[in-house]
C-alpha cells in the first residue's frame, strides 16, 4: 500500500510532457505580381489545450494576421483575430471562406511550385516551423485524409 502511494505521488509531481501542435496540408495560392497580400490555408491539432498567439512568415511579408470570414447580410467581412483557441485534441481549419493566414504586404510573388517557411508560436507548446505549399490557378487544394 505504501509503494502505490509513493508511485502515485511520484507520477503526480513528474513534469507532465510538452504540449505539442501538429499543423498539416499548409498551402497557399499563387498570386499575380502586383499583389500585395496572399492567403495560408492549415489544419492544426493540439495535444492540450493551447492558443495560437502569432504566426511569422518574414521572408515573404512583412506581417501575418489571422482572419476570419463571416456573412454580414449577404457581403462577405474578415476580421483579424489577436489570438486563437486550441482545443485539446480538435482540429482547427485554416480554409478557404472561413478562418485563413493573411500574408500583408507580400515581399515577392506567391509562385505555383515554390513553398512559403511559416513559424506558429503558441502560448504552451513549441513554436512549430512548417513550409506551405503554393498551388497554381486551377490547381485542387490539398485536404485531409
Amino acid at each position: 500500500m505504501h509503494g502505490m502511494w509513493l508511485a502515485t505521488l511520484l507520477l503526480m509531481l513528474a513534469p507532465a510532457a510538452p504540449a505539442a501542435v501538429s499543423i498539416t496540408n499548409a498551402w497557399s495560392r499563387a498570386t499575380p505580381p502586383a499583389t500585395t497580400v496572399g492567403v495560408i490555408y492549415a489544419e492544426l491539432v493540439a495535444d492540450a489545450t493551447d492558443e495560437l498567439i502569432a504566426i511569422e512568415a518574414d521572408a515573404v511579408a512583412q506581417r501575418v494576421e489571422v482572419h476570419v470570414s463571416s456573412n454580414d447580410g449577404g457581403t462577405m467581412k474578415m476580421r483579424p483575430l489577436t489570438s486563437l483557441a486550441l482545443p485539446a485534441g480538435q482540429q482547427v481549419r485554416f480554409q478557404p471562406g472561413g478562418m485563413h493566414v493573411m500574408l500583408i504586404g507580400l515581399r515577392k510573388p506567391l509562385l505555383a511550385g515554390a513553398t512559403i517557411p511559416v513559424t506558429f508560436k503558441f502560448r504552451s507548446a513549441a513554436s512549430v516551423r512548417i513550409e506551405a505549399k503554393i498551388i497554381g490557378p486551377g490547381e485542387r487544394e490539398p485536404h485531409s485524409k
